[in-house]
């Protein structure tokens, strides 16, 4: 299995080590699904409306040698769904931008990384911390 990140190669399958991404078919969380997958994770790519998609990762990772299926499972309430969406403008994207050192918004890659080492050996050590992957926003 091939890893996009630098020139690593993927590490060796997590023998009983399921993650379970929900949101997994598109944006971060289907970065956070392929980066497990190549870390040797067996994968639940988790959707809730968008079936083709999570079915398509699931495909591509097994077809990558590693191990995956799509489940439909909505985690998210409607309120939360809507409150969500009504702050995606323009003004408030761009605001957002500014604000970390790196004057630039992360990318589902970056949230990917972070998931991939809570979820490794390497983080054992992080247990019932709020991790903010924001470029630096204090």
């Amino acid at each position: 299995m091939h890893v996009t990140p630098g020139n690593r190669t993927a590490a060796p399958r997590r023998p009983g080590r399921v993650a379970v991404v929900t949101g997994g078919s598109r944006g971060i969380g289907h970065e956070a699904v392929k980066r497990l997958a190549a870390d040797g994770y067996a994968v639940v790519v988790g959707y809730a409306g968008h079936r083709e998609s999570a079915e398509a990762a699931a495909q591509d990772i097994a077809a990558a040698g590693g191990r995956a299926v799509a489940v439909r499972a909505d985690v998210a309430g409607p309120t939360a769904t809507d409150l969500f969406l009504e702050g995606k403008d323009e003004e408030t994207i761009a605001r957002m931008a500014a604000q970390p050192p790196l004057e630039r918004l992360g990318t589902p890659a970056d949230i990917a990384e972070v998931v991939a080492f809570l979820a490794s050996p390497a983080g054992h050590g992080v247990n019932g911390q709020v991790i903010r992957a924001n470029g630096g926003i204090v």
